[in-house]
């Protein structure tokens, strides 16, 4: 039999998470309040840090990353739909963007000489 001291950082953490997620849903309203401020630092930081990339795009989807990584937190399963619409919509980007563009001139096709049956 193990010694059961060997499996300590994994009470750990599972106490950790069952006591983080009865919080959470003990009151969410309280979470939620407690946490847009630190998810608005973090936009704000990852703001300064991606400037050159974003700079106007990431300050007028602050709100909906807030929600977004609220939502996330309290469900898990939201982040990957969000994704997956995200990847179906850029899928959808790119086959429309692919079907307009316009094919290479091709030669023409010539004709087999015909030969006669004489």
């Amino acid at each position: 039999m193990r010694f059961p001291g060997a499996y300590f950082h994994v009470y750990v953490f599972a106490a950790f998470f069952i006591g983080f997620a009865i919080s959470v849903a003990g009151d969410p309203e309280a979470f939620e309040r407690k946490l847009r401020p630190a998810v608005r630092d973090v936009v704000a930081v990852t703001g300064t840090a991606e400037d050159y990339v974003h700079n106007s795009r990431l300050w007028k989807m602050a709100d909906e990353t807030v929600d977004l990584f609220v939502k996330t937190v309290r469900l898990p399963t939201t982040l990957l739909e969000k994704v997956s619409d995200a990847l179906e919509n850029a899928r959808k980007r790119q086959a429309r963007s692919a079907s307009y563009q316009e094919e290479p001139s091709r030669p023409a096709r010539m004709k087999p000489p015909e030969t006669s049956q004489t």
